[in-house]
C-alpha cells in the first residue's frame, strides 16, 4: 500500500529489518534502514557483528537479484504478450 501511495517515490522501512526477513521486506520495499539486527546479539549498544552483517548483505543480495529477475521476466511478458487493444 505505501508503494503504490508513494507513486514512483522510493518507499524504505525504517526498523526491523534483519537477515531472515530481508526477502519479504524488499518484496514491499525498495530498501531498508537497518541497525541493531547488526550488532552483535541484537543489541544497540554491542559493537557490530561481521558475521551478522555477512548474513544480511547475502541474504539481501539474494533478495535483489530475485527482484531483478522477477522485473526482467514481467518485461519480457509483458513485451510478448499480445495488445489487449485491437484494430477495426
Amino acid at each position: 500500500l505505501a508503494t503504490a501511495a508513494a507513486a514512483g517515490t522510493p518507499v524504505f522501512i525504517g526498523s526491523g529489518a534483519n537477515w531472515e526477513n530481508i526477502s519479504t521486506l524488499m518484496q514491499a520495499a525498495d530498501g531498508v534502514i537497518v541497525s541493531s539486527s547488526l550488532k552483535r546479539h541484537g543489541q544497540i549498544d554491542q559493537p557490530i557483528d561481521p558475521i551478522r552483517v555477512s548474513q544480511f548483505v547475502e541474504a539481501t543480495r539474494r533478495s535483489v537479484a530475485n527482484k531483478v529477475k522477477d522485473y526482467q521476466n514481467w518485461e519480457a511478458e509483458t513485451r510478448t504478450s499480445p495488445s489487449p487493444i485491437k484494430t477495426i
